[in-house]
C-alpha cells in the first residue's frame, strides 16, 4: 500500500463520523397498551420527535447499510381505577452499523396531565443517553 493510498484511507476515515453526524437518525416506536395515558405519552414522544432536526419517524428512506436507527419499545398499564395514571416502561435499543444493542431502560410513572412533560423529558434522556 503506498503512502498516497494510505493518507486517502485516513482522510475517509476521518470524514465518515463527520458526515454520519449530518444524517437523520431515524426512530421507530412500538407500544403495547391500551390505557388513556400510555396512548397520550406516545403520542407526545412522536410529536418531540418529529419537531426535531436530528431525528425522524419517516423510516421509509432507511437504507439499511448506512444508518444510524434507533428503536423505542414503549408498554404501558394503568395503575389506578380512574385510568389517570400508567406505569410505562420504555427501552430502547440502537442499530449502528449492523448491530443491535439496547442503551437505556426507563420505567415511569406517569399521571394524565404528565403525559406530554414525562414524554419530553424520557425522549431527552434517550437523546443523552445515545449520544454517549
Amino acid at each position: 500500500m503506498t503512502l498516497m493510498t494510505k493518507v486517502a484511507l485516513l482522510a475517509l476515515l476521518c470524514f465518515l463520523p463527520l458526515h454520519s453526524q449530518s444524517r437523520k437518525i431515524y426512530v421507530t416506536i412500538n407500544h403495547t397498551g391500551t390505557d388513556r395515558v400510555g396512548d397520550r405519552f406516545v403520542y407526545y414522544l412522536k410529536e418531540v420527535i418529529s419537531k426535531s432536526s436530528r431525528y425522524s419517524l419517516d423510516t421509509s428512506a432507511i437504507d439499511i447499510n448506512n444508518l444510524q436507527f434507533i428503536d423505542i419499545s414503549v408498554v404501558s398499564t394503568r395503575i389506578d381505577e380512574t385510568g389517570n395514571s400508567s406505569a410505562i416502561a420504555v427501552v430502547s435499543q440502537k442499530l449502528q452499523n449492523k448491530c443491535t444493542a439496547p442503551f437505556l431502560t426507563q420505567v415511569l410513572v406517569v399521571g394524565n396531565s404528565k403525559s406530554e412533560e414525562s414524554a419530553k423529558d424520557a425522549f431527552a434522556s434517550i437523546d443523552d443517553a445515545f449520544a454517549k
